[in-house]
C-alpha cells in the first residue's frame, strides 16, 4: 500500500483538473484522491463560473483481485460564481495488483458541459 501513498502524493496536484477548454465555462469540475486507512477517498466538487442549474454525476470504478465494481452518485446543482460545492465522496478499497477510475461529468440541459476524469493504477507488490 505504500506504493499508492507515494504515487498520490505526487498525483494530487495534477488531479484537479478542468474540463473542455472554453472561453466562458459554466463551470470547473474538480476531483480529488486521498489515501485513507488503506484505501482511496474520491471527492468530487463543481466550482461555478457563473449562475447556473446543473447536474453533477460521479461515477467511480475499480477492478482489482478482489473483483470489480461501479457506482455513481449525482447531484442538482445551483452554481454561484467562484464558490465550489459538493458532489459526492466515494471511499473505495483496493485489493493487489488493479485499477480506479473516478469521472465527474456536469450537464446542463441533458448536455455535458464539463468533465474530467483520473485513472490510477496499482502493480502487484512486492514486498
Amino acid at each position: 500500500m505504500r506504493g499508492w501513498t507515494q504515487r498520490l502524493g505526487l498525483l494530487i496536484g495534477g488531479l484537479l483538473v478542468a474540463g473542455p477548454a472554453a472561453s466562458d465555462p459554466l463551470a470547473l469540475p474538480l476531483l480529488s484522491l486521498t489515501p485513507e486507512n488503506g484505501s482511496i477517498r474520491v471527492v468530487a466538487r463543481v466550482e461555478g463560473s457563473s449562475v447556473a442549474d446543473v447536474t453533477a454525476r460521479l461515477e467511480v470504478r475499480k477492478a482489482d483481485d478482489a473483483g470489480s465494481v461501479g457506482t455513481a452518485q449525482e447531484s442538482r446543482l445551483t452554481l454561484t460564481p467562484g464558490v465550489a460545492m459538493d458532489v459526492a465522496n466515494v471511499t473505495v478499497s483496493l485489493v493487489g495488483a488493479g485499477s480506479l477510475t473516478a469521472t465527474l461529468s456536469v450537464s446542463q440541459s441533458g448536455d455535458i458541459v464539463a468533465s474530467t476524469s483520473t485513472t490510477l493504477t496499482q502493480s502487484q507488490n512486492k514486498e
